[in-house]
């Protein structure tokens, strides 16, 4: 069992310093069609 949290530990901070140094990988996400923006 803990072999499995040190594994998801170490996979979601990974995932976190790949975002955030390429924030253009997931720049599309919120742009897709039916999605509702509010431009003020």
């Amino acid at each position: 069992m803990s072999k499995t949290f040190i594994t998801v530990g170490i996979i979601l901070i990974i995932i976190r310093l790949i975002l955030k140094f390429t924030p253009w990988l997931i720049n599309w996400f919120g742009k897709l069609p039916g999605d509702i923006r509010i431009d003020k």
